[in-house]
């Protein structure tokens, strides 16, 4: 029979033994001449392998829709099993929901934080083909014929665009004004190389009047109400007359560019601002350049680099293009800047989940021998391993699918905190989001594979006759590898908290560093033409008003700086090979006694010598170490076209932020470049000197409101970044060493349950509370020590890589290491002493009662 059976051919009987029940195969070559005649014969091949196919779709249906059922109720058992565990063990469940959860909440609120961050730029269209004009000092002002030039010499360039960023200017437009800020002069190409939501209006003319302007709908609300703005006249700075020539969807606030209108850039001929559009005789604006599809932009850069210098030779600085998907998160030809914080902050967040699933791994396996008769009698009955480690997941899944539902909600409540903590404005819109849903998902399915892991082989490695006998142990491994968990987990808050203590010192020290210079009660405002032609009268009506104590002017107040210095053009007597950067500012006679400055050599200028304003210098020290040079005063010194000798020198003071080393200054009499004023004011009447300044600049524009700032409040908002990462990264470490808090609390009450009766026999034998106390802590705070004596060293190196990026910084001292040790341990013991006393001060007799 079975040679007969053979002579089937063989892809029939390869589907009949793959495909068809091992009864049906039998009874199939039971009756083999039936099927062999009956089929092949009589229907022929095609028909014998379509009926063979329906058996195997019958069975595949009938067995599929089995697994269903089977599946279902697996699951179906798996939840109950899972609830009814959570409601006999309230505590634990409480402890790892609210663990988890609030690990999850802060790790959505950094993903989206970061999320955010790394999304700057990236919504134009040509993103990955857009670049700007770079020096490799890292400024990007450069000269204005540099963009044409491009564009002509380099076949890779699509297309290049000229752009200056403005100040805020008045509109009028009827009887309605409005100051706004957020303009832009640009060439007509700006808008599309970019990508601008047209409302009304067409991108490839809507530029191309010298007299015209396109508005964000946000400045065409403001303005028109809801009159159609196009093609209306406004009033743009009291005198120069535009039309609306296009409206465009608010600009994303994801982008380094802050764009609320555009002026075509040949308007600032028109004004007045600048005589010619092509030159190469200084920097006053940014060039943006396009490449074409497949252009290498390093082989365009080795091009490019000299193309400056060869138009200016005084000007050696090497030429690049940078992204502009970097702009907002790197240094220029560097690999640090703000992307360091969305580093440290997706650490974080990796670090605060972690923690939360080692609270969950930890409490699940401390219980252990409180599961450990379920698992044998499921063994017993035939529960294989596999089910098991499925019902330990599936328990897992579910209490992290709670811990998230709970998380969102958290997340909901503070996202205004959150907000306005990070200057960022999220809406709870956000969660719903495809992106916000797929990171969500990946980060609970990343949660319950981490904290179910070991638990779930772990109970499901009991071996079913030592648990019925009552013979099971968790044994050194188990407690060993729960004691290296809650290391690990100190050691990460050890580190977090020594990270959040240096981002303060490190705060504070920005904040109250000498700076060289007074800044309070010094306000600043900018200021025209008409200003500076009547500075004469000007300054002796502020003079003989007692609430004025003094008053100067210059071309860029302290703290408002963007250097824009170069190699290569700073000569001076007796120079042989040194290369400079030095900055040039413009001031007047009042500036050092109004910022309180000291003089270490020689004086500062003076109004009654004719010779100060012409060809005179004052530099800092930096400057004179720079130049190398010995007895500074008198020496001749050349900046660009500007000569003149040196007639003092300054002592070093910060006018840029701490983030910067004070660099080689030189000061310059030139009252054609002032540009802003600068008073300082006497406090007690602050009110009445801040109404006289505005008295005065009403007379001088009475068209335009009076707008000033503090000197302070300027240097303050420098470091507006680091308070705010200072204030999430206090926060999150505060959360994250709760939540290890929370595992050592459950693990507490854990060790003093399973240590009841051995409690009660030594009270029985005489063992005093304060003994009692320090047998059953000892362990954790053990623990907890070993972690500070690992999490130190570790943060010593990390924060001392985060912090080589500031010139000016603090040092890793002993006052961290003890502050560090003594708050984690005392956190620690505040922790196990509720349920330390309680056992301690538990009825010997109802613990030798226990079980």
């Amino acid at each position: 029979m079975q040679g007969r059976f053979n002579k089937i051919p063989k892809s029939f009987g390869w589907l009949i033994d793959r495909s068809i029940p091992d009864a049906d195969v039998r009874h199939l070559k039971g009756d083999y001449e039936e099927i062999y005649d009956g089929i092949f014969r009589n229907h022929g091949r095609i028909r014998a392998y379509s009926w063979v196919l329906r058996q195997i779709l019958i069975s595949a249906v009938q067995n599929g829709f089995e697994s269903i059922v089977w599946s279902w109720i697996m699951i179906k058992n798996y939840i109950i099993i899972a609830f009814r565990n959570f409601s006999r063990h309230k505590t634990y469940s409480f402890i790892n929901i609210t663990g988890l959860a609030i690990g999850l909440a802060c790790t959505i609120f950094i993903f989206q934080w970061v999320l955010d961050e790394l999304s700057y730029d990236r919504f134009h269209e040509n993103a990955d083909r857009l670049y700007v004009a770079t020096f490799s000092n890292g400024s990007k002002v450069t000269p204005s014929a540099l963009g044409p030039f491009l564009k002509t010499e380099y076949p890779e360039i699509a297309n290049t665009a000229r752009f200056i960023g403005m100040n805020r200017n008045l509109f009028k437009y009827g009887e309605k004004q409005i100051n706004h800020t957020g303009g832009v002069m640009a060439d007509p190409a700006f808008v599309e190389m970019f990508t601008f939501r047209f409302l009304q209006g067409d991108p490839k003319t809507a530029l191309s009047d010298p007299y015209s302007i396109v508005i964000s709908e946000n400045l065409a609300t403001k303005l028109f109400g809801s009159e159609n703005p196009m093609n209306k006249t406004i009033t743009l700075e009291v005198y120069f007359d535009i039309k609306v020539t296009g409206v465009f969807a608010d600009y994303p606030r994801n982008s380094h560019i802050e764009c609320e209108y555009i002026i075509p850039l040949a308007a600032s001929l028109l004004s007045g601002m600048r005589t010619n559009l092509n030159t190469w005789a200084w920097n006053d604006l940014r060039t943006y350049v396009q490449l074409h599809d497949r252009s290498s932009v390093e082989t365009l850069n080795l091009k490019i680099s000299d193309v400056v210098e060869r138009h200016r030779p005084q000007d050696q600085r090497p030429l690049a293009l940078q992204p502009i998907t970097r702009l907002h998160l790197y240094y220029f030809n560097r690999n640090d800047g703000p992307i360091l914080f969305v580093y440290l902050f997706s650490t974080l967040a990796f670090f605060i989940l972690l923690i939360a699933c080692i609270n969950f791994m930890n409490l699940t396996t401390a219980r252990s021998t409180n599961r450990a008769k379920e698992v044998g009698v499921r063994k017993v009955v035939g529960a294989r391993k596999l089910y098991l480690i499925r019902q330990f997941f599936s328990e897992t899944l579910l209490l992290t699918a709670l811990s998230v539902i709970v998380a969102i909600l958290l997340v909901v409540l503070f996202l205004p905190m959150f907000n306005n903590l990070t200057g960022k404005f999220f809406t709870a819109g956000f969660l719903l989001k495809r992106t916000t849903i797929f990171g969500i998902t990946g980060i609970t399915l990343f949660t319950a594979l981490v904290a179910g892991s070991y638990p779930a082989l772990f109970l499901s490695h009991f071996q079913p006759l030592k648990v019925m006998r009552g013979m099971l142990a968790t044994g050194r491994r188990g407690v060993r590898f729960r004691k290296i968990l809650v290391v690990v987990q100190f050691s990460l808050s050890v580190l977090l908290f020594i990270g959040t203590l240096m981002v303060y010192r490190q705060i504070k020290l920005m904040r109250e560093r000498p700076l060289g210079l007074e800044k309070e009660n010094i306000v600043y405002f900018s200021i025209g033409g008409r200003f500076t032609r009547n500075i004469e009268t000007i300054k002796a009506r502020m003079h003989g008003n007692p609430n004025i104590l003094s008053m100067t002017l210059t071309n860029i107040a302290p703290y408002r700086w963007n250097t824009n210095a170069g190699y290569g053009d700073v000569q001076w007597e007796g120079k042989s090979h040194q290369r400079v950067k030095m900055v040039v500012t413009s001031l007047d006679e009042d500036y050092v006694e109004t910022f309180g400055l000291k003089m270490v050599q020689g004086r500062f200028f003076q109004k009654d010598i004719a010779t100060d304003a012409s060809d005179s210098w004052v530099v800092n020290e930096a400057a004179v170490r720079a130049m190398e040079i010995d007895g500074p005063i008198g020496k001749e010194l050349r900046i660009w076209e500007l000569k003149g000798r040196i007639i003092g020198v300054v002592k070093d003071y910060h006018f840029e932020s701490l983030h910067n080393e004070i660099i080689p200054m030189a000061m310059r009499l030139r009252p054609a470049h002032f540009a802003q004023a600068c008073v300082r004011i006497n406090p007690a009447q602050m009110t009445a000197a801040l109404n006289f300044l505005e008295e005065t600049w009403k007379e001088i524009y009475p068209e335009h409101p009076f707008e000033y700032q503090f000197l302070d409040d300027t240097i303050n908002s420098q470091y507006r970044v680091e308070e705010a990462v200072g204030r999430l990264i206090e926060i999150f470490s505060f959360l994250a060493i709760l939540i290890s808090c929370l595992g050592l609390f459950g693990l507490a009450s854990f060790t003093a349950e399973r240590r009841t009766k051995e409690i009660g026999i030594r009270k029985t034998c005489g063992a005093s509370m304060p003994g009692l106390l320090v047998l059953i802590s000892k362990e954790s705070l053990r623990l907890v020590l070993l972690a500070c004596l690992i999490g130190i060293p570790v943060a010593a190196f990390l924060t001392g890589k985060l912090l080589r990026n500031y010139p000016y910084r603090i040092s890793f001292s002993v006052s961290v290491i003890l502050l560090t040790c003594s708050s984690i341990l005392g956190i620690a013991i505040l922790t196990v002493l509720y349920h330390t006393l309680r056992a301690a001060r538990a009825n010997p007799v109802e613990s030798l009662r226990y079980e």
